[in-house]
């Protein structure tokens, strides 16, 4: 009777410890999926900055063209 609660001993501890890996498991991996999102969201942040700019220096340019061509029409 004993070695038989032993055993069940033994299997609790074993599905209590494997249930406490599991949740390890999954704790990191929400932790390595949220650095994933941030590392891309930092990445598209640098791009809008980037297209920002670039947008900037286009409309910059073709407020300097049209001012050109007004001085041209006077």
């Amino acid at each position: 009777q004993i070695q038989e609660e032993l055993k069940v001993n033994k299997d609790e501890s074993m599905q209590q410890v494997s249930i406490y890996v599991n949740e390890g498991f999954r704790s990191i991996k929400e932790k390595r999926d949220y650095i994933e999102k941030e590392i891309s969201l930092k990445a598209i942040d640098e791009q809008i900055q980037a297209l920002q700019q670039q947008l900037n220096v286009a409309i910059e340019a073709e407020g300097q063209k049209k001012a050109e061509e007004q001085k041209k029409v006077e």
